[in-house]
């Protein structure tokens, strides 16, 4: 059974296509929800007054009535939904006007949810990797023969998509833990990619995360199946608490119940010690070969052949996704590559990624934290991780959720410091109109400069193209 859409409008009946209006529009959740409104014939219109401008743009190529502020006079008696992003909070004007009126409102989560409940639901989750696995499995299925609905937090490369509607039951979604949203889901299938410490504004200890993820995975159903990533101790103690059936994944351990190694660019996929597939990979660092093994072992819970032809031409070519180690130019002079690495474990992998791409070239990395709580709370595993590039330059504090403060710019300069003191060039730059500049001149030839954060770094790349 194909997701209903109308399903979000519970017992409103209507005769026309819906009319929803997306406040948030273009968050990169919010993007592929619209998607998949779109595709069952919803009437949209949205709001962002901080629009990321190639989602902008992206969505309104396709027929979205799109404004960069909130105001009142978009929200009528002619809507049928709300549906508004995680950032948006209830005194938004939008909102506060939709409950007047007595529209019916959804969270981005919830919507997603609603739709997704009495599918086959696959959640990936996990602290890194939630987005580039989703794509993997949505593609894998794909290209294996199961037009699967996906919803991804970031953008596939080979459609520009973040959200699709499919014609089977099998729905894959990107279930985020942030304010346990993911608990809004009744999945059939969990895949745990790894648990760290994230997030402090809502869990301000490991332990309060992992009590969320325990609720998560023991929501499971008996007939459900928890895919789970053996290197990580905690997914490996939760798997131990779950009623279902568990499937272990491992780069490291052969033990796993799914085992992946690559050398010399062929990867090798195991199953129970077994060798199931060989195939040639230009896969960047570590973490995207975990992504991969993962994507695989989910896809395996549904008898995927991972031998068939359809599979052959998914290893062979995987799903890359914008912001995911995506090389923008390759210049005789210079490599840019942007990444979404906002977390140390992140930002670790991302470098040594490069440093497996370009083992001759100088590492520059110019970063933008994200969040002040997250920039304080792992203030030292963030110069650990920086420590791995030949040159760092840190722009302020992205604020995300969070009230404006001088330490936006406190906290980039304390870490810089920190960086000098070991004998690491760093410089922080005051602002975005200045990374180019700078860049400009301190670079050298054969230099990869990566672009690293969750925030607005990204936007400079179109200076960079001007």
């Amino acid at each position: 059974m194909v997701p209903h859409t109308r399903k979000l409008l519970r017992s409103k009946q209507v005769s026309k296509p819906p009319h929803a209006h997306l406040v948030g529009a273009t968050g990169a959740g919010m993007k592929g929800l619209a998607e998949v409104l779109l595709d069952d014939g919803w009437n949209l219109t949205g709001s962002d007054q901080n629009p990321d401008p190639e989602r902008l743009r992206l969505l309104r190529n396709r027929g979205i009535a799109l404004s960069s502020r909130h105001c009142t006079e978009a929200v009528s008696n002619d809507l049928d939904l709300i549906i508004y992003s995680a950032a948006i909070p209830a005194s938004n004007i939008e909102r506060q006007q939709a409950e007047a009126l007595d529209i019916p409102q959804l969270s981005y989560s919830e919507a997603v949810a609603r739709l997704a409940n009495e599918q086959q639901l696959v959640a990936i989750a996990g602290t890194h990797g939630k987005s580039s696995t989703t794509a993997l499995v949505a593609s894998l299925f794909e290209r294996t023969g199961t037009d699967v609905t996906f919803f991804c937090g970031a953008q596939r490369c080979q459609d520009q998509r973040n959200g699709k509607l499919g014609n089977s039951e099998v729905v894959v979604v990107e279930a985020c833990e942030y304010q346990r949203h993911f608990l809004n889901f009744q999945p059939t299938v969990i895949t745990l990619l790894g648990i760290e410490a994230d997030h402090f504004d809502c869990f301000p200890s490991l332990d309060d995360a992992v009590a969320a993820y325990a609720e998560f995975v023991q929501s499971l159903p008996e007939s459900g199946t928890l895919v789970y990533r053996r290197d990580c101790e905690i997914s490996r103690e939760l798997a131990q608490t779950v009623r279902c059936r568990s499937v272990s994944f491992s780069i490291t351990s052969r033990e796993a119940d799914w085992f992946a190694e690559a050398d010399d660019g062929t990867v090798q996929l195991f199953k129970a010690g077994a060798l199931q597939q060989t195939f040639p990979s230009q896969l960047s660092g570590k973490h995207s070969l975990l992504n991969l093994l993962a994507a695989s072992t989910t896809a395996a819970q549904f008898n995927i052949d991972l031998t068939s032809a359809g599979a052959q031409a998914f290893f062979a070519s995987p799903a890359r996704l914008k912001q995911r180690f995506e090389i923008l130019a390759s210049t005789d002079s210079r490599i840019f590559v942007d990444d979404y690495a906002h977390h140390p474990t992140e930002i670790e992998a991302t470098l040594q990624a490069a440093r497996e791409h370009s083992p001759r070239s100088r590492i520059v990395c110019i970063f933008q934290p994200h969040q002040l709580s997250r920039t304080q709370k792992l203030h030292a595993e963030f110069v650990e991780s920086l420590a791995l590039a030949d040159a760092v330059y840190l722009l302020p504090v992205f604020r995300a959720r969070e009230p404006e403060s001088v330490h936006f710019s406190e906290e980039s300069q304390k870490i810089v410091k920190k960086l000098i003191s070991r004998q690491i060039p760093a410089t922080f730059i005051p602002s975005l109109d200045q990374v180019w500049s700078t860049i400009e001149t301190d670079s050298q030839r054969n230099d990869v400069v990566l672009t690293l954060g969750a925030g607005d770094l990204t936007r400079i790349h179109n200076e960079r193209t001007r």
